[in-house]
């Protein structure tokens, strides 16, 4: 008996409705799933918007801090990225919200400037100097070779003072 090449489709297609929906079922694809929707509903509810605007809907703070640094560093900087405890002291309400301390997400939104953490510093000082500094909340300024004003509570600033 020969078996028509629409059964075999057939097959495929609930063999693969299947594994979709034990896939879903699962805790990591869930969460990919209700950040795709939840991007999908952004999209859809201010398409007229360009990209950078539905980011900052999406992300707030987070990601207006990482185009502020953006437009004020060069493309070639390599940049401090404070750690976590300094963008949320312990405490204490911080005004941002999402990973800005995640050296991924950091990477990502300031390509192709190189992002560093006080540990790759520490780790090989010799290829890994940062031209510029994210100060938040007081940390990092050990690192430029100038005073800042305390009141400062974000910004970016060379290591050499700008001549």
């Amino acid at each position: 008996m020969k078996i028509s090449t629409v059964a075999y489709n057939l097959i495929g297609i609930v063999a693969s409705l299947l594994l979709l929906n034990t896939c879903f079922k699962q805790q990591g694809y869930q969460f990919v799933k209700n950040m795709l929707s939840s991007n999908y509903e952004i999209i859809k509810e201010y398409k007229g918007l360009s990209l950078d605007d539905r980011f900052a809907i999406k992300m707030g703070i987070g990601y207006t801090a990482f185009k502020y640094v953006r437009e004020q560093t060069p493309d070639t900087a390599v940049i401090l990225l404070p750690r976590r405890e300094d963008f949320m002291p312990q405490g204490k309400k911080s005004q941002f919200n999402g990973e800005l301390y995640n050296m991924m997400w950091a990477s990502r939104f300031l390509y192709p400037r190189k992002v560093v953490s006080r540990y790759t510093i520490e780790q090989d000082q010799a290829h890994y100097q940062p031209t510029h500094v994210i100060v938040v909340n007081d940390s990092c300024k050990e690192f430029l070779e100038y005073t800042i004003p305390s009141y400062i509570e974000f910004g970016v600033f060379p290591v050499q003072y700008p001549k």
